[in-house]
C-alpha cells in the first residue's frame, strides 16, 4: 500500500450524513467520557487510600512492559480495517486471525521475558505482575474486527457506551481487590476483565463477522500496510509508559516511580480517555471525506477548535486546583506527586492538537509520516525523561516531559496541516481564539483562588470551578460564539443509527 491512500467509503456508507453523525458521535463520546471520568476519579481516590506509592510504582513498571509489547496485537489492525479502501468482508477474517496470532505470541513472549525484566529493574515481584497482565493480550486482539465494524459504520455511541461500562467494571474490580489487600495486583488483574467485557460488548453490538479459516499465506500482504500503524502505536506507548521505565531504571525505588506514575495518571487519565475515544470518532469520519478536501479541512478545523475549548480550560483548572484538592483528600500522603499533576496538566492542554493531527494522518493513509512524527515525539519523551532523572527526581522528570508533550503536539499539528495543504499561518490562526479563551479562564480561576476569602477548602474549590466556568462561557460567547450552542445542540441531538455492513457468508462465524 502506498504511503497515501484515498479511502473509498463502503457502499453502505453514504458520505452525505458523515458530518452530522460524526458530530453526534463526538458528543456521545464526550458525554460517556465525562461520566467515565467521574467514576475513575472516585476509584482513584479510593485506590490512593488503599494502596501505597510502592504498589503504584510496581504496577506502573508492569503496565509499561505489557503496553509497549502489546502494540503489535492492538489498535493497528483495527485502524487498518477502518481506513482500508477494500470492502470490510474481504479482509476482516484474516485480520481477525492475524491479530489473534499476534496477541498469543505477545502473551507468550511476555511470560518469557518477565524474569529478565524483574532482574534488570531489581524488583522481584515484577515478573508475576507482568505474567498476569500478559493474559489480557489475546482478549484485546479478539475485539479487533468488531470494534472496526462499529467504527467503520460510525456507531460511535455504541463504542462509547461499551468503553464506559467496561471501565466502570474495571474500576470497581480494582477497588475491591485493593480493599482485599492484593496490592499492585489490584491494578493488573482487572485488565483481563476489561478486555473480556469490551469483547462481549463489541461482539453483541457489531453482530457476527465471517472470519473463515486462518490462511497464514495471506498475512504478510495484510501486515505490510499496517507496519506504519504498528510503529505509530509503539511510539505512542513509549511516550506514555517509557518515562516510567526510565525513572524505574534510574532510581530503582518503586515509591519514586509511583509518585511519577500516580501524578501522571491523575493529570492525564481523563484527557487520554477522551483523546483515545475521539480519535476513534474522527479517524473514520475524516477517512470518508478524503475525496472532498474542502469538507475534510472544515471538519478538521471545527473539531480542533471545539476540542481545544473543551479540554484545555479543564487541564489548566486541574493544574490550578491540584495542590488543594490532593492535600484535602490525602493530606501529606500524595503531596510529592502534586508538581507532576500540575506540569503534566498544563502540557496536556495541547493534547487536542495532537489528537486531531494523528486522526488526519491516519485518515489520509499517511502511515509512514505518522510513524515518523510519533517516533520523533517518543524520542523527545525518552530524552526528556533521561535528562530529568540525571538532573533530579520525579518532579524534574515531569517538568522536562511537559515541555516534550507540548512540543510534540504542536509539531504534529503543523505537520498535519501541511498534509492537508495548509500553512503555518492558518494553523496559528485556528489556535489563536481558543488560546485566548483558555488564558482568560486560567487568569480568572487563579485570581479567585488568590483572594483567600476564608472559606473551607471544598467551598473555595467549588467557587473557583464555578467562576472559571462562567468566565469560560463568556469568553466563548465573545470569541467563538458557535462553540457553546453547538455542544449543547449536539448533546440534545437524537443520535442517528448508522446502517450495518453486510456480513456475507463464510464457513464459520465468530
Amino acid at each position: 500500500m502506498p504511503d497515501q491512500v484515498a479511502a473509498a467509503p463502503d457502499s453502505a456508507q453514504p458520505v452525505a450524513p458523515v458530518g452530522a453523525r460524526t458530530v453526534r458521535g463526538a458528543a456521545w463520546t464526550i458525554l460517556f467520557a465525562t461520566l467515565g471520568k467521574g467514576v475513575t476519579a472516585a476509584a482513584q481516590v479510593a485506590l490512593a487510600w488503599l494502596l501505597l506509592p510502592q504498589d503504584f510504582g510496581l504496577a506502573a513498571l508492569a503496565l509499561s512492559c505489557i503496553t509497549i509489547a502489546t502494540v503489535i496485537s492492538g489498535s493497528a489492525w483495527r485502524n487498518l480495517l477502518v481506513q482500508s479502501p477494500r470492502k470490510f468482508e474481504e479482509i476482516a477474517g484474516q485480520v481477525f486471525w492475524l491479530a489473534l496470532a499476534a496477541g498469543v505470541a505477545v502473551a507468550a513472549a511476555l511470560a518469557l521475558i518477565a524474569p529478565l525484566a524483574g532482574g534488570l529493574l531489581r524488583q522481584p515481584r515484577l515478573p508475576g505482575l507482568i505474567m498476569v497482565a500478559a493474559l489480557a493480550a489475546p482478549l484485546q486482539a479478539l475485539t479487533t474486527v468488531y470494534a472496526a465494524r462499529l467504527a467503520r459504520t460510525l456507531r460511535f455511541r455504541d463504542l462509547a457506551r461499551i468503553t464506559f461500562l467496561a471501565g466502570l467494571l474495571q474500576n470497581a474490580t480494582a477497588v475491591t481487590l485493593a480493599a482485599l489487600g492484593l496490592g499492585p495486583y489490584a491494578l493488573i488483574i482487572p485488565l483481563s476483565m476489561l478486555a473480556a467485557v469490551q469483547l462481549l460488548g463489541v461482539r453483541l453490538a457489531a453482530g457476527p463477522v465471517a472470519v473463515g479459516r486462518p490462511a497464514a499465506a495471506a498475512w504478510p500482504a495484510l501486515a505490510r500496510p499496517a507496519l506504519g500503524l504498528v510503529v505509530y502505536a509503539l511510539f505512542t506507548s513509549l511516550q506514555v509508559y517509557g518515562p516510567n521505565l526510565v525513572v524505574g531504571l534510574a532510581h530503582r525505588d518503586p515509591a519514586t516511580t509511583g509518585y511519577y506514575y500516580w501524578g501522571f495518571v491523575a493529570a492525564s487519565q481523563a484527557v487520554f480517555l477522551l483523546a483515545t475515544n475521539l480519535q476513534g470518532v474522527f479517524f473514520p469520519a475524516f477517512s470518508q471525506l478524503n475525496g472532498e478536501p474542502a469538507r475534510q479541512f472544515q471538519a478538521v478545523q471545527r473539531s480542533l477548535q471545539a476540542l481545544l475549548v473543551c479540554v484545555a480550560p479543564l487541564c489548566v483548572l486541574q493544574a490550578l486546583l491540584a495542590r488543594p484538592v490532593i492535600g484535602w483528600l490525602f493530606h501529606d500522603r500524595w503531596l510529592p506527586a502534586v508538581p507532576v499533576v500540575q506540569w503534566i496538566s498544563l502540557a496536556l492542554a495541547t493534547q487536542p492538537i495532537g489528537l486531531v493531527a494523528n486522526a488526519v494522518l491516519m485518515a489520509r493513509g499517511q502511515f509512514n509520516l505518522l510513524a515518523i512524527v510519533s517516533g520523533m515525539a517518543a524520542a523527545s519523551f525518552l530524552l526528556s525523561s533521561t535528562v530529568g532523572v540525571t538532573m533530579g527526581d520525579h518532579v524534574v522528570v515531569a517538568q522536562c516531559n511537559a515541555l516534550a508533550i507540548a512540543g510534540a503536539n504542536l509539531v504534529a499539528g503543523w505537520v498535519a496541516f501541511r498534509a492537508v495543504g495548509k500553512g503555518l499561518r492558518k494553523f496559528v490562526s485556528i489556535l489563536a481564539r481558543p488560546s485566548v479563551v483558555v488564558l482568560a479562564t486560567a487568569c480568572v480561576g487563579w485570581g479567585i483562588w488568590q483572594l483567600e476569602l476564608g472559606q473551607a477548602v471544598p467551598v473555595r474549590i467549588s467557587l473557583v470551578a464555578f467562576v472559571s466556568a462562567a468566565a469560560f462561557t463568556l469568553a466563548c460567547g465573545f470569541l467563538i460564539p458557535h462553540v457553546v450552542p453547538g455542544v449543547v445542540g449536539l448533546l440534545r441531538a437524537r443520535p442517528e443509527r448508522a446502517p450495518s455492513a453486510a456480513t456475507g457468508i463464510a464457513p464459520r462465524d465468530f
